[in-house]
């Protein structure tokens, strides 16, 4: 079991184990978080459906008040033409209308990919590898990922 921080939170809950995501939330913190897995996504279709299963988990969270972090330090890094365009269509289902977005990622290039992704959807986040950095910018403690 991994050793707790000081002043780190441990009430994130699981709210779903999909394939390709892992969903939890802390109500308290008013915080959702969607991990990756590393499960690769096959195709366009896969794309739809992983995207269409968070949001019918997300739809009884009002994302107004929430604070999102994605993590996707676990998900293969890919950046094909195919993979961006069917991403680009279904994102926004896991992404759009949180209070404030936080990204982590392992490599400089997923954050850079992540900024790109903000600035073609219009929104702000923070695209970090560091996960004290991404709390912070949330302004929420440290939570046990």
């Amino acid at each position: 079991m991994p050793r707790r921080q000081p002043n780190e939170c441990d009430l994130l809950i699981g709210l779903a184990e999909l394939p390709h995501y892992s969903l939890r939330i802390d109500r308290g913190c008013s915080l959702f978080v969607a991990q990756r897995t590393s499960l690769p996504f096959r195709d366009a279709a896969e794309i739809t459906k992983c995207f269409d299963q968070v949001e019918r988990e997300l739809s009884a969270i009002p994302r107004k008040v929430y604070s999102l972090l994605v993590d996707t330090r676990r998900g293969p890094l890919r950046n094909d033409p195919a993979f961006e365009a069917a991403l680009g269509k279904e994102r926004g289902k896991l992404l759009f209308g949180f209070r404030k977005n936080a990204a982590l990622t392992r490599t400089a290039a997923g954050c850079m990919q992540i900024e790109r992704f903000a600035r073609i959807d219009g929104r702000t986040v923070c695209a970090t590898p560091d996960p004290a950095v991404a709390f912070e910018y949330l302004g929420l403690p440290l939570h046990a990922l």
